[in-house]
């Protein structure tokens, strides 16, 4: 399967996956960094998949991607079934694996602490912990992109996207995924 074919089966993220592809096509080589991989075959309507369309979209294009995930389940799946030898992707806590990452990065896809909506605070607070890590790695023009956004109130994003109204960040996109571009 291609990245478009990928895309047009991505139902609620379709908008802003594409956002993203866009964005990677003008950059020569990009680093992509995500937390959370796939853990599912073909749960694209479900978990998005990100996985693999960053994955296609090296293998395609150019650039590396980077992926991590507290897992050892989900890590096995996505480096037998869903990833090219492109991909490299840890099998650990993502806050220790971002503050120890050392390149720039372009896009970073923050999709690890499943949220639950009845008690959002857990996933809210573990992903700015992830943003805060890996900072010294965003530069200007990099796209920070979050998953699992409910509501303005109710996200993985949430304390994401009240500090960066505090530090003039502007959000790009919001829909069920929030981009920010730095």
């Amino acid at each position: 399967m291609n990245i478009e074919e990928m895309l047009s089966i991505t139902g609620k993220r379709e908008k802003s996956f594409r956002y993203m592809v866009d964005f990677l096509n003008g950059i020569e080589n990009p680093i992509i960094v995500e937390t959370g991989c796939a853990r599912v075959e073909n749960n694209f309507e479900g978990d998005g998949m990100s996985t693999l369309i960053f994955d296609a979209f090296v293998g395609s294009n150019g650039g590396n991607f980077y992926s991590v995930d507290i897992s050892e389940d989900s890590v096995a799946f996505a480096k037998s079934k869903i990833t090219s030898e492109k991909t490299r992707i840890a099998c650990e806590d993502s806050v220790g694996f971002l503050h120890r990452f050392n390149q720039q990065i372009n896009l970073l896809y923050l999709d690890s602490y499943d949220l639950d909506p009845t008690n959002p605070h857990p996933s809210s607070l573990h992903h700015i912990y992830e943003l805060i890590a890996v900072s010294k790695c965003l530069k200007k023009g990099t796209m920070v992109v979050v998953d699992d956004n409910l509501n303005d109130e109710i996200g993985k994003g949430k304390y994401i996207a009240d500090y960066f109204v505090k530090i003039g960040v502007p959000m790009i996109y919001s829909g069920y995924q929030q981009i920010w571009k730095i």
